[in-house]
Parts: C-alpha cells; sequence; structure tokens
C-alpha cells in the first residue's frame, strides 16, 4: 500500500460529505497494488491498482488541520464555497444553503443530524455567510409542498425538489410520540429558517388529507413570525 500527501493550494474549497463540513487543505492518496507473478504468458507480472482519495481538513474557528476524512472520497463531495482571505468573509446563496442541507441528508446512508442552525453555524466557523433574501425588496414567505408517503410502517415528509427550503421526517406510522417529535422538528426547522434565511415558510401539499393539518401548522408559523418581527 502507496500513501502521497497532496497539498494544495489557497483559496481552499469548503466542501461537505458525509455529515461533515470544513476547509479542504489537502488530498491523502492512497494506493493499492497487488501484482501476481505469472510464467506462463508474455508479462511479467499481473498488475491490480486501485486508488483512494480521502479529503484531509480543517473545521475553522482557530482548529488546527490534518484532520483526515477516511469515509467519504474527494469525488462523493460536494464544494460549497471557496474559503475566504484571512479576516474576511464570502458569501452563498439562500438556494445553496438549502441545496447543500438537502445533499447532506439525502446522501447519508445512516442519517444526517444536521440542522438549519448547525449548518450556518459551522459555515459561519469557516468564514461564509448566508445572503438570506429570497426576494429582496418582496414579501419573503416562501412557499414549501410537502410529499407525505405513508404505509403500514413508516412515514416520511419531504419537501419536493422544486421547492426552495429543504424539510425532511421520518417516523414509525403506529408511533405517536416519534410522529409528534419529528412534527415538532418541522416546526423547528421553519422557525430557524425565518431566524437564519428571514424566510416566513408557507405550507402546502397536493395531498387533501393533510391539507387541515397544515393549516394548523402555518397558524402556527405566522404567529411565531409575528413574535419574531416585533422583538
Amino acid at each position: 500500500m502507496n500513501t502521497q500527501l497532496l497539498k494544495l493550494d489557497q483559496p481552499y474549497d469548503i466542501i461537505c460529505g458525509s455529515n461533515k463540513i470544513a476547509k479542504h487543505v489537502a488530498t491523502l492518496i492512497v494506493a493499492n497494488v497487488e501484482k501476481e507473478n505469472t510464467t506462463d504468458c508474455d508479462f511479467p507480472g499481473y498488475v491490480d491498482m486501485h486508488a483512494y482519495s480521502f479529503p484531509v481538513v480543517e473545521y475553522g474557528n482557530g482548529s488546527a488541520a490534518g484532520d483526515v476524512w477516511m469515509d467519504v472520497e474527494v469525488r462523493d463531495c460536494r464544494v460549497i464555497a471557496k474559503a475566504p482571505k484571512e479576516n474576511l468573509t464570502n458569501a452563498i446563496s439562500a438556494n445553496w444553503f438549502c441545496e447543500t442541507l438537502r445533499f447532506l441528508y439525502l446522501g447519508d446512508e445512516i442519517g444526517s443530524t444536521q440542522t438549519p442552525y448547525t449548518l450556518y453555524e459551522q459555515l459561519r466557523g469557516l468564514g461564509i455567510s448566508v445572503d438570506y433574501l429570497f426576494n429582496r425588496g418582496m414579501n419573503n414567505e416562501v412557499n414549501v409542498e410537502l410529499d407525505f408517503d405513508v404505509d403500514e410502517k413508516l412515514t416520511s415528509i419531504i419537501s419536493v425538489a422544486s421547492s426552495k427550503l429543504f424539510f425532511i421526517a421520518d417516523y414509525a406510522t403506529r408511533n405517536p410520540k416519534q410522529k409528534q417529535e419529528e412534527w415538532d422538528k418541522i416546526l423547528r426547522w421553519a422557525g430557524q429558517y425565518l431566524r437564519i434565511l428571514n424566510a416566513k415558510v408557507h405550507f402546502t401539499t397536493k395531498q387533501e388529507e393533510f391539507k387541515e393539518m397544515l393549516e394548523g401548522w402555518n397558524q402556527a408559523i405566522d404567529k411565531a413570525a409575528e413574535m419574531y418581527n416585533g422583538r
């Protein structure tokens, strides 16, 4: 097994993968070479090589560089932004912020633990701000269409791909406590989007059986938005 450390040049990429976000400062290349000696052909041996590239990262906020993500390869990561120069910040759009959260959740087989707020705080620590206004000079209410997938064992709720904001929830259909916890999580996320992106959520759905429930959610969001804007 051969290894090589490839140091990268600034400006570094801010990357995410496997529920983590960091500055990509170098790449660890690992090559596994297997050689089988043969005498019954014109070639002296057969070489089988597998190469892997793992990110070497820095988490910001004064942390030292050198942590290696051995559970995700560079090719499976997503670049969020370019790291800013010292004492400066770079900005990403609100849409890209939400697409990053979607990528972390849908690309993590064991389930992401990120929330809008934790993602926002991690990006801030790396010098990345979020351009929070979706509609400059206009009412910043954002419609989010939810899709409910229900069967006897599992219920999944996810915002459709065309929605600007990302929401997701999964719970055992016959577990009232878990169901309430996941519903509460969706409403907490709505509050975090209000605080981080100045986006007041308005939920919609094409599924008639859930429209009345979402009316109650929207009323709760309206009250929270009034309290937030009245501070």
